[in-house]
């Protein structure tokens, strides 16, 4: 676990992805500002990834993060998630890859997120070499591209559990693959947080927070941080505990689910959710750093 960001207090490490809390570029930046966060992690701009805004647009949303002095954590990349398989020809996600170190670059960004394919049927043992190989190829090219590979704990071979995870990310075995780790992930795929989280400690160089609650036999169901099941607030305290330095990033999904093809109808709804969520885990995050200081 590496020193990515300023290291105290934990409220300073806070951002927030973007499109999470406003989907135009203008709206997200006023409110972490407006918020006073230092960092703002981007996904999609009025629906489009950064690999694919015009290269002008792509010049003016920098200028404009620069503006106001936020810093830009990690590029949200769809290599090896969601809306692909690990049929997906390698040498178009090699590409999207290049693309997107190119377009992070403008935002003095080093971090991208990925995932690990989805399976498109094959056997379980095919699946595994087949996610691996490709991970250590993307890797490589990611060395060469002096950008590291962020694997989030989400979609793809790897992200069923943490024994795949860890399994993953010894066998790549490169400074050019490290794990993002999303707290409330395991409410919608079916572990515990915690224990996850104690057995990736060393490779984890950026965090989600999100939580939620899921009954036997439905969805989850996402809300405030600390408000469910997904031990958000002892995931924070073993993380400095371990002394992690890194961001904290809030992903609520109160509004705004892209795999689920869930989009919001009120955007001031939107935003207004999104600020009570990061005013809700700064909250969480002080009595973190007041247990551990003490009376």
């Amino acid at each position: 676990m590496t020193a990515t960001a300023p290291v105290t207090p934990i409220a300073a490490r806070v951002c927030g992805i973007g499109d999470e809390a406003a989907p135009g570029a203008l709206e997200q930046i006023r409110l972490h500002a407006q918020l006073g966060l230092r960092g703002l992690e981007l996904r999609t701009v009025d629906g489009f990834g950064l690999h694919e805004l015009p290269g002008r647009a792509a010049n003016v949303l920098a200028e404009w993060i620069a503006s106001v002095r936020l810093v830009v954590p990690v590029v949200d990349t769809p290599i090896g998630g969601w809306s692909v398989s690990v049929a997906i020809d390698l040498d178009d996600e090699i590409g999207l890859l290049v693309r997107c170190a190119q377009r992070a670059e403008l935002f003095g960004c080093r971090r991208l997120r990925v995932m690990s394919y989805p399976n498109d049927g094959r056997p379980a043992a095919a699946w595994r070499a087949e996610s691996i190989r490709r991970m250590r190829v993307l890797a490589n090219v990611a060395a060469d591209l002096d950008v590291v590979l962020l694997h989030e704990n989400c979609h793809g071979w790897a992200s069923q559990s943490v024994e795949h995870t860890s399994a993953l990310l010894s066998e790549v075995d490169s400074p050019h693959l490290r794990l993002l780790f999303d707290i409330g992930n395991g409410v919608a795929y079916g572990y515990r947080s915690l224990p996850f989280l104690a057995a990736v400690l060393p490779w984890v160089e950026h965090v989600h927070v999100k939580d939620g609650r899921r009954d036997p036999g439905q969805d989850a169901v996402f809300g405030m941080p600390g408000h469910g099941t997904a031990q958000v607030e002892a995931c924070v305290r073993l993380l400095e505990e371990a002394g992690y330095t890194g961001w904290y990033s809030v992903e609520p999904h109160l509004a705004l689910i892209p795999h689920l093809g869930l989009s919001p109808d009120d955007p001031d709804r939107q935003a207004a959710d999104y600020r009570s969520y990061v005013e809700e885990f700064v909250r969480l995050a002080g009595r973190v750093e007041a247990s551990r200081v003490g009376p």
